[in-house]
């Protein structure tokens, strides 16, 4: 186990970490009609008071800077995280950015993409979202008339609609035509968008296709994170000690970023799948001690990660230890 090297006399850590069934266990949603399904899978997932006295904690330490990265909307993550002001977020994988409010002006003036960046207020909640996104979602319009279709035609199938991308879940279909239709899918719209524009991802295990722009992985999105922080000198990031945590096949990403960026695996000789998984190359100034990378994959399976928790609810109690050190 890797506490007592989270929990050592590191001068900065850098928190990562995925949401869905890494900080709290996913709900089962196969004997969910799919009317109720993203209605029930929202309200089931959302955090409970002592996570978020965890992370209030965690954000609390001036040693610490601690980020979710999630698939979910922003705006879902701003209404449940609000009162953790000092938390950042990466939502839709990374399409928006909210930076911990105690850094948020100096990152901000910090940025070389402000001329292109936009930053929307959310009017009840104060809080603002830097758009790390320069593409348009006009592919949305053709891919949602497919998505509808097929899930005319697939029982237990709904549509996950977000700003900046589209989701297909068949978690509720029957198994084996749920996921014939997906890779169906998947064909029909490679036909109608090109690669150039969009990505395309089949999660098996959560059985779910994916949709979104060019270009965004978690991966991608530490690295630009990190290289932010180092940028406005806000920590050493050669220096700081950096968690990733993740369940599920997106944040594998992240593990093959710090794997990248602390010298563990060569860029130049990563496989073809690692290489493509990335939008970027590791920036010039995230250089990580691979003494002081930690990856930990949530739940038993194959996984590049350094360890291993069996569930959310061990996670957690790990990091409220460190935030009890506090």
């Amino acid at each position: 186990m890797f506490e007592k090297q989270l929990r050592g006399g590191a001068t900065h850590r850098v928190f990562f970490l995925d949401y869905d069934g890494t900080l709290v266990a996913e709900e089962n949603l196969e004997n969910v009609d799919d009317e109720e399904a993203a209605e029930d899978y929202t309200r089931n997932m959302r955090p409970s008071s002592a996570l978020l006295s965890t992370l209030s904690a965690l954000t609390k330490d001036k040693r610490n800077i601690v980020f979710v990265v999630s698939g979910r909307e922003k705006c879902q993550l701003d209404s449940w995280f609000a009162e953790v002001k000092n938390l950042g977020i990466a939502a839709e994988k990374g399409c928006f950015i909210r930076w911990p409010q105690s850094m948020e002006e100096k990152l901000l003036s910090t940025s070389e993409a402000s001329s292109t960046t936009t930053r929307g207020r959310n009017a009840e909640l104060k809080t603002t979202w830097e758009n790390a996104m320069e593409t348009s979602s006009e592919w949305k319009t053709d891919v949602l008339r497919l998505l509808q279709a097929y899930t005319e035609r697939t029982d237990g199938s709904y549509i996950e609609t977000k700003e900046m991308s589209l989701s297909w879940h068949y978690d509720a279909a029957d198994p084996v035509f749920g996921h014939n239709q997906a890779i169906e899918l998947h064909r029909y719209i490679e036909k109608i968008v090109s690669s150039s524009v969009v990505d395309i991802t089949q999660y098996s295990y959560h059985r779910i296709l994916e949709v979104k722009p060019k270009g965004v992985d978690k991966g991608s999105t530490i690295l630009n994170i990190l290289s932010r922080l180092a940028r406005a000198k806000i920590v050493d990031v050669s220096k700081s000690l950096v968690l990733a945590a993740g369940d599920e096949a997106s944040d594998e990403r992240m593990f093959h970023a710090l794997r990248l960026a602390s010298g563990e695996e060569d860029e130049n000789k990563s496989s073809l799948y690692r290489r493509a998984a990335f939008s970027q190359t590791v920036p010039d100034n995230v250089r990580l001690d691979p003494r002081s990378t930690i990856t930990c994959c949530v739940g038993r399976r194959p996984s590049p990660a350094k360890f291993y928790v069996y569930e959310p609810a061990e996670l957690v109690r790990l990091l409220t230890k460190v935030a009890n050190d506090y």
